[in-house]
């Protein structure tokens, strides 16, 4: 019986599946722990279990940020955690 990470992959061993597909099932398969967060600052940070490694990925002043190779805010472990969050920077106090 095939495991469901071989299902998933191609005959190179890449992932068929798009981003936003392989978020929801890192939400669902509880792969994301968010260690940080601050919603006044919108700051964020989260481990998130991909197919081979624990990225941390997560938001803070300058902006979303993942340690995976895609370097894009449109990757599977920033959309996972945004999935989950609702940040949006708190306006400076005058």
């Amino acid at each position: 019986m095939q495991t469901r990470r071989h299902l998933d992959r191609t005959a190179e061993g890449v992932s068929c599946e798009d981003a936003a597909t392989k978020a929801r099932r890192y939400l669902c398969e509880a792969r994301v722990r968010v260690l940080y967060c601050d919603e006044e600052a919108g700051a964020i940070e989260a481990e998130v279990r991909g197919d081979g490694r624990i990225y941390t990925a997560g938001r803070d002043y300058e902006g979303w940020h993942c340690g995976c190779m895609a370097r894009t805010e449109g990757c599977a472990h920033l959309r996972a955690l945004r999935l989950i969050s609702v940040l949006e920077p708190g306006q400076a106090l005058r």
